[in-house]
């Protein structure tokens, strides 16, 4: 996908963003570069000329042993050391889903600044792993709504280096993209001043493992929405839950959250 923008000195931009999903019989570093090969081509970013500002790499369990390698692979192909992500059981983009099998999911970003230090006003992305002290006086440690996800899986990676499990959660943001949270519902357009430009979603894995025919439901639905917008996501049955804000935070007081093992969520991005 891309779309035209101004940046801050009025300079015209063309943002680009794409995803793919692959999955093997067995893990190897050739599936790590063809999914990433592929949302290159998709997005019609080419690292020799359009510098990649961001990628999300997630991956399966099966590369837990290949990780260092598959960080270094996917830093050659895109030019990029800003990559974040984590091991998942079950990876989704915007065409399908896979679980307990190898498989990668990736997001690349062209003039979409991916970074960790959210801005006052702005949505905060968190990912965290049940390996990390995630506790509400961290979260609620500032003005900035902040949803996520909390996997069940220890590792995590950020700026292409696996995270220490002392590391805080990783929290990120897509400038000049806003994130506006859904839990459950899948919102129609009609319900946004702009189109969204990309999307994140965590499906609730009760769901996924009691019908598997849930989530390929919930995928068609945001295609019909959204046609064209690239998705990327993750779910994990030792996953503790989303973190979601509480309802009585509004009027712009400090955000308090919670752990939610209930809920579908949904992030949508917006240029602001």
């Amino acid at each position: 996908m891309q779309f035209q923008t101004q940046d801050t000195d009025a300079k015209d931009c063309v943002m680009k963003i794409a995803t793919h999903l692959l999955r093997q019989s067995e893990a190897s570093l050739a599936l790590v570069e063809a999914a990433v090969d592929g949302a290159l081509r998709k997005a019609q970013i080419n690292p020799q000329q359009d510098a990649v500002s961001g990628v999300l790499l997630f991956l399966s369990e099966d590369f837990g042993a290949l990780l260092p390698a598959a960080l270094q692979t996917t830093m050659r192909a895109t030019l990029c050391t800003n990559i974040n992500g984590a091991l998942s059981c079950g990876l989704l983009n915007e065409h399908g889903w896979v679980i307990d099998s190898p498989a990668v999911a990736v997001m690349i970003m062209s003039e979409i600044h991916l970074h960790t230090d959210t801005a006052a006003h702005a949505c905060g992305f968190v990912l965290a792993s049940s390996g990390h002290t995630l506790n509400t006086a961290w979260l609620d440690r500032g003005k900035q709504l902040q949803v996520g996800s909390v996997t069940g899986s220890p590792t995590l990676w950020h700026a292409g280096r696996p995270c220490r499990a002392s590391d805080p959660p990783l929290t990120l943001a897509f400038d000049p993209l806003q994130l506006h949270y859904f839990d459950n519902t899948i919102p129609p357009p009609s319900q946004h001043h702009s189109p969204p430009q990309l999307a994140l979603l965590f499906p609730n894995i009760d769901l996924v493992l009691s019908d598997h025919q849930a989530l390929d439901r919930q995928l068609a639905q945001l295609r019909t929405h959204y046609p064209g917008m690239p998705l990327l996501g993750l779910f994990d049955p030792g996953a503790a839950g989303h973190v979601l804000p509480l309802a009585d935070t509004a009027d712009g007081g400090i955000p308090r959250h919670h752990i939610s093992p209930h809920h579908n969520l949904l992030i949508l991005a917006h240029h602001v």
